[in-house]
């Protein structure tokens, strides 16, 4: 049974961490210990066949982040990163957000693939016009011949099909395909469902493929998280980091309200400078994507899709824009949303990795659509650390204190 995640770990050792969260029902105590007894080599033979000419493995940390409550239920989050302040961010922001935590919801799996058409002969004309009007019964030949997701319940839901021209072919067709994938990211399946659609195209038109693949556009599998944190708690941290002195002495109730009103009242000029900056607006969105990435790795998830995506989403307008959005509530505290798309997995690819399965089972999240939304908890996270950090105490003044261990 897992208790509360909120646990206060950073001062132990490995693994006098690692016994805590064993104790708190996160972790497979004896399954992690066979995992770190391992050698190198041994993890080399276990997981070179990921990739091409492997020589060995690249260890990095793996840390976990306490303290989020994610829709109700508690959750130790691990997280894969050089960087030091990512995870400490994580854990605090969870922490000041505490007890209500992140409200978190994910848009169903589709996936997106793309097929390039172009004329098989002189005088032909796109076809655009053929696909769109036998959308549906391609649709319905490649479901029961060539699609490999159909016996789990999703695969190609819809296709359509525009004349795009080219330079060299202006008679050029990009057909889209929307996908359902299930657990999977699904990117590989996604490519070969696409080569299925095309070669049936080829056969009733007078086009020939150019090109068949996965697309990481993709803006209906997202996640928007939500969170709220109260004036009063931020308040008390930024009165508690100007009186270390002073213990553990309670601050006054008055004062801590009106350091909290100053501290969001700061927070919000950077986000409101980000909304108008594109250059400030693409640190801002960094510091989302530095927490996302480093559950992403931990996970076995394919972080360029996830990347791609992400970024071609704060620049769909034509400039970089921020994916989060901070306002005072009527309250006056300060609420946070993030919505983003986000292509993740249970199931598949390096998800068979064996620390992968164990991370997993660390977050409980047994379902691609809880496990994005563990992630945007922890992507709307690192952005509020980032940004109250940034407008309070300051990065490299919040580093030192890390390097310290304060």
């Amino acid at each position: 049974m897992t208790r509360s995640s909120h646990l206060s770990i950073k001062h132990l050792t490995p693994a006098g961490r690692r016994r805590v969260l064993a104790e708190a029902g996160a972790f497979d105590g004896s399954r992690f210990d066979a995992l770190l007894q391992a050698s190198l080599e041994d993890w080399t033979d276990d997981v070179g066949g990921f990739t091409e000419n492997a020589v060995g493995v690249f260890p990095m940390a793996l840390s976990v982040a306490t303290g989020f409550v994610v829709n109700k239920v508690e959750r130790f989050v691990p997280m894969v990163t050089e960087e030091r302040s990512v995870v400490a961010a994580a854990c605090k922001a969870a922490a000041l957000c505490r007890p209500h935590g992140f409200h978190v919801k994910a848009k169903p799996p589709l996936a997106r693939a793309q097929i390039l058409l172009v004329p098989d002969r002189p005088g032909a004309v796109s076809c655009a016009p053929l696909v769109n009007r036998e959308a549906e019964r391609f649709v319905a030949i490649v479901r029961g011949e060539g699609d490999p997701l159909v016996k789990y319940g999703g695969g190609l839901l819809a296709i359509e099909a525009r004349k795009t021209p080219l330079p060299g072919e202006p008679e050029a067709t990009l057909v889209n395909l929307t996908i359902d994938v299930g657990e999977i990211m699904g990117a590989n399946k996604a490519t070969r469902i696409a080569e299925a659609l095309g070669s049936l195209i080829e056969k009733h038109s007078s086009s020939r493929v150019a090109f068949k693949i996965c697309g990481n556009d993709t803006p209906e599998r997202r996640v928007r998280a939500v969170a709220v944190w109260r004036k009063e708690a931020l308040g008390e941290d930024v009165w508690k980091r100007k009186n270390r002195d002073v213990g553990n002495a309670d601050p006054p109730a008055e004062e801590t309200r009106r350091l909290g009103d100053d501290a969001i009242g700061r927070f919000l000029l950077a986000q409101e400078c980000a909304e108008i900056d594109p250059e400030r607006a693409a640190t801002h969105d960094k510091g989302i994507m530095n927490g996302v990435d480093a559950v992403c790795l931990a996970t076995g998830q394919d972080t360029r899709a996830v990347n791609a995506g992400f970024w071609v989403e704060a620049c769909r307008g034509g400039t970089c824009r921020p994916l989060s959005r901070f306002r005072r509530t009527t309250e006056g505290h300060l609420r946070g949303e993030l919505e983003m798309p986000l292509a993740v997995g249970v199931k598949g690819g390096a998800t068979a990795h064996p620390m992968v399965v164990h991370n997993l089972r660390t977050m409980r999240c047994q379902t691609a659509a809880e496990l994005m939304q563990v992630i945007g908890a922890v992507g709307l996270a690192q952005n509020f650390a980032a940004l109250f950090s940034l407008t309070n105490e300051g990065i490299i003044a919040s580093h030192e204190r890390l390097k310290k261990g304060s």
